[in-house]
């Protein structure tokens, strides 16, 4: 290497630490915000997916990189800001270990997980209050074997919040492109509203995505969030 094309590297690798720099400071600022929205949310749900969807269907649109890299990087940023937050237990089934890398990718390495026994198990955790959170896996690739008509009715009930990632496609090949698993998010409060709002139906045996937000029907099982096929770019 000559000593020219040696100083112009030098000189790249400088503006890259003070790009670095800048983006750390930046950072900073925002988890600083972050956690002056939550002192104000008093009992409010921290955990907003809808209000994450459109954030990263915002920042998608507007950039030339990759949905899921932004995804990526953005869940981390999200994750700690939530975690600033409140620290959220989450619950999966013992038997769902293949779920794990997309808890971590989904909520940090930090995130605090209990096992159970079953899928029933894990949504019977949510109603009593010993999880924030309930983990399983997309409906595509794993039939819960749950009773529906009883966890969807009470005064404390499950909902469908969410589906993770929120720019990979849930055919066949969901998560090939980062080699993990989809999974689906429980909570006890209705899910926040969203553009991207599609409702999951227990119906006939079978689950039914409707486009939108249909939770008065008798059978919905809750809202996720899915990203226009515009959005989601190769």
């Amino acid at each position: 290497m000559s000593k020219i094309s040696k100083t112009k590297l030098d000189a790249l690798r400088g503006e890259i630490d003070e790009f670095d720099r800048q983006l750390l400071a930046v950072l900073e600022s925002r988890l600083a915000l972050a956690a002056s929205v939550a002192a104000s949310k008093g009992d409010a749900p921290h955990f907003r997916p809808g209000r994450e969807a459109m954030i990263l269907n915002q920042l998608a649109a507007e950039s030339s990189l990759d949905a899921g890299l932004i995804e990526g990087i953005w869940r981390q940023i999200l994750s700690a800001s939530l975690t600033r937050q409140s620290r959220l237990r989450l619950v999966m089934c013992a038997g769902d270990s293949d779920l794990m890398p997309m808890i971590r990718w989904r909520f940090g390495l930090g995130a605090d997980v209990k096992a159970v026994a079953s899928h029933e198990d894990v949504l019977e955790s949510l109603r009593a209050g010993a999880g924030d959170l309930a983990i399983l896996p997309h409906w595509d690739k794993a039939p819960w074997q749950v009773e529906w008509m009883r966890l969807l009715r009470g005064t404390t009930r499950v909902w469908l919040a969410s589906v993770a990632p929120f720019f990979t496609n849930m055919g066949a090949d969901a998560g090939a492109d980062v080699g993990i698993v989809p999974i689906a998010l429980f909570t006890t409060a209705p899910p926040d509203v969203s553009d991207f709002d599609w409702t999951l139906i227990w119906q006939d045996g079978r689950y039914v995505e409707q486009q939108g937000r249909h939770l008065q029907a008798p059978q919905a099982v809750g809202v996720f969030q899915k990203a226009p096929i515009s959005d989601i770019k190769a």
